[in-house]
């Protein structure tokens, strides 16, 4: 039986805002990086740019996370 190697990234996660970045996401990542999970955040996607590369890493992760909030 093959054997499936983990994937390049565990979470996709995606947010907007500095209230967010600088609030829960934050204590998010450092959560993840303790515990050794590999994430992606694009930190620097523009308004009206492809979206391409945003839909290869969703799919490549095993969980994508998507943090809204009311501001």
């Amino acid at each position: 039986m093959a054997t499936l190697s983990p994937p390049v990234r565990q979470v996709f996660i995606n947010f907007r805002g500095k209230d967010l970045r600088y609030g829960f996401a934050s204590h998010l990542i450092d959560s993840l990086e303790r515990h050794n999970i590999k994430f992606f955040i694009d930190t620097h996607e523009q308004k009206g740019r492809d979206l391409k590369h945003l839909f290869k890493r969703i799919e490549e992760a095993t969980i994508a996370l998507v943090i809204l909030s009311t501001r």
